[in-house]
């Protein structure tokens, strides 16, 4: 089997929810970012590094029993892209592939392993899931697109950047869970997240 990472990104200040996203309850035992680490971790992901970065010691602690690193990036304000850097930074370049997922974009299991399983099956550089032919997250990158990835910024666009640049060696892994589609920024959006996976995983 391929060594497969990932990289969990919860820096951001949850401005628009007005409370960590991260620590928001998800199902009957676990907050959202302890769902996420469980999913991403059972679905065969080794290593995973979490990168938080605002009021990070409450996640810190949240993730002090997982088999899960745990990075800070003081930096956080420069946006997304460089807490991807951070979380590659930390990674031993020795690995077949790189999940990139966001705390606030909830996944299961069972969509993370068709997504692994379906890349692993392929000689594609990016791996997408879709619902209903729309693209989804999150995205699954080959390892020889890591010096790409280490040079993504925020006025580059990020990951759209690397995606354009190979799209035509990315495929589309179909997936019948709207959940690929879902970002949580509102309390609305929490709260339609989380009735679409009671119904789904009940």
């Amino acid at each position: 089997m391929p060594t497969i990472a990932a990289i969990l990104l919860a820096a951001g200040r949850s401005s628009r929810m007005d409370t960590p996203k991260a620590l928001l309850p998800w199902d009957a035992t676990n907050s959202l970012i302890l769902h996420q680490t469980t999913s991403i971790v059972s679905a065969g992901f080794d290593p995973v590094v979490v990168v938080a970065g605002h009021d990070y010691a409450p996640i810190t602690n949240e993730l002090s029993n997982s088999n899960v690193t745990v990075v800070i990036n003081h930096e956080y304000d420069k946006g997304r892209s460089s807490s991807i850097v951070k979380g590659l930074n930390a990674l031993n370049h020795n690995i077949d592939g790189i999940l990139i997922i966001s705390v606030d974009q909830p996944s299961t299991q069972k969509i993370l392993t068709t997504l692994l399983n379906e890349w692993i099956q392929t000689s594609a550089l990016i791996a997408t899931p879709s619902f209903n032919g729309e693209s989804g997250h999150p995205i699954l990158f080959h390892s020889s697109l890591i010096a790409d990835l280490l040079s993504i910024t925020e006025e580059k666009q990020g990951l759209r950047e690397v995606v354009a640049k190979h799209r035509h060696s990315r495929i589309f892994v179909p997936i019948n869970d709207p959940l690929v589609l879902i970002n949580i920024n509102t309390p609305d959006d929490y709260q339609s997240a989380l009735k679409m996976y009671t119904s789904k995983n009940l």
